[in-house]
């Protein structure tokens, strides 16, 4: 008798060499004493059989299924974790690129930045800013002592920064004291100064004053440390005393110098002038009391010297110029480096300028060494758009443009200036 088994969960009996129910895919079998009962098997249709067969051909059977379903839900937290690592970075890389072109289409101008809606937002209020009066005129010093010769000091002229009146200046003699402003003013929040460089070129007192509207203010200069001030002296009567000096009066005597006076002119060797119409006053510094010096100049096409001592440049080239006091002579040579013609390489230092109704800014005509050149004039192609004021430039009505015209000697230099709202 072949040896027999039974399954335990369909009841097939098959032989117990099998390892498993070739129905059902079981491997528990019932115990040796029940195996050899007889078996009351479970009547079943043939679908069921049917599906019991198919089930036991695609794994397993029963239990084959059930260990599938295990491994099918372990396996799922995984592969919904991965499904949202996937989606974050769907949605990171997506941001990404948004924003990337984004930026890119701001700056090459596909669409407004956030400063454009910024301006369009805020509200936009034009401050009219033209003939403003003057509130505030001073200045730094009220008296500036220079002890020698080519020495230096610094006046600052102060007026409030919507001042838009022209300030009215009396220069000093030219004979005492040289005065240039080349830099550019200092405007703060509310005050807008201009700074003056003042050079000693001979002794004696002068003054340098300022008027805005009806403020003025005045500052006394006092050349030599020997020089007396007076507070009554103003520039005009201060030049007609220095005449007065040079000059003997009619009833004076002129007094005779002694015999071991030497002139001394206040250069020595030589000078050299570097542009066309650059002037430098000469002076004979130990001149006595009501002496007369008589100027003359070997070359007048290249320097030229009037009766006060002012030397001009004229052409290139060289002369001699002769100071002679009392038939005693000194002489002082000139050198004019640059050509004939007066190309002396000058350039203005803007061409092409952009600004806005009341910003400002200097326009300056310049030599090779970058030295302002002050003897010059201005022309513009249609007044009203700007104003101009000894080179600095300032903005009047916008939404047009002109042409500034800088004349020095007979060479024109143009720059065109556009003016915005």
């Amino acid at each position: 008798m072949e040896n027999k088994v039974v399954c335990y969960y369909c009841g097939t009996i098959y032989d117990s060499q099998e390892e498993k129910c070739p129905l059902c895919g079981g491997k528990a079998v019932a115990s040796e004493e029940e195996s050899y009962r007889p078996v009351q098997r479970q009547r079943i249709t043939d679908q069921e059989r049917k599906q019991r067969r198919r089930e036991a051909s695609k794994g397993g059977g029963k239990f084959a299924a059930s260990n599938k379903k295990e491994d099918e839900e372990k396996a799922e937290p995984k592969s919904n974790s991965t499904k949202a690592m996937l989606i974050a970075a769907l949605v990171f890389l997506s941001l990404a690129v948004v924003i990337v072109t984004w930026f890119i289409g701001d700056m090459i101008g596909w669409w407004g930045g956030i400063e454009d809606t910024v301006d369009r937002d805020s509200e936009v209020t034009q401050v009219e800013l033209e003939n403003e009066e003057c509130t505030l005129l001073e200045v730094s010093h009220n008296q500036i002592r220079l002890d020698g010769i080519g020495q230096t000091a610094e006046l600052k002229v102060t007026v409030n920064a919507s001042c838009r009146k022209e300030i009215e200046i009396t220069f000093p003699s030219a004979n005492i004291v040289t005065s240039v402003s080349d830099s550019a003013s200092e405007v703060n929040e509310d005050r807008k100064t201009d700074t003056w460089v003042l050079t000693a070129v001979a002794d004696g007192t002068t003054q340098m004053s300022f008027s805005c509207g009806d403020l003025s203010a005045v500052c006394d200069i006092i050349v030599g440390e020997n020089t007396q001030p007076s507070s009554s002296q103003n520039a005009d009567s201060e030049t007609e005393e220095t005449n007065e000096t040079d000059e003997p009066s009619e009833s004076e005597e002129p007094a005779q110098p002694d015999e071991d006076f030497e002139p001394e002119l206040n250069f020595e060797g030589d000078i050299s002038l570097y542009q066309r119409g650059e002037t430098v006053p000469l002076r004979v510094m130990n001149l006595p009391s009501g002496a007369k010096v008589t100027w003359t100049s070997s070359d007048i096409t290249v320097a030229k010297v009037d009766d006060n001592g002012m030397l001009t440049a004229v052409n290139g080239g060289t002369a001699t110029v002769t100071a002679e006091v009392y038939g005693k002579k000194v002489e002082i040579l000139v050198r004019c480096p640059f050509d004939r013609s007066g190309d002396i390489g000058a350039h203005l230092e803007y061409t092409d300028v952009t600004i806005g109704v009341g910003e400002s800014f200097n326009l300056y005509l310049l030599d090779n060494d970058g030295y302002r050149i002050t003897d010059v004039t201005y022309e513009v192609s249609e007044e009203g758009i700007c104003s101009i004021d000894d080179g600095e430039v300032t903005g009047l009505v916008g939404g047009d443009y002109i042409t500034i015209t800088v004349i020095y000697n007979t060479e024109k230099f143009e720059c065109v200036v556009r003016v915005r709202w």
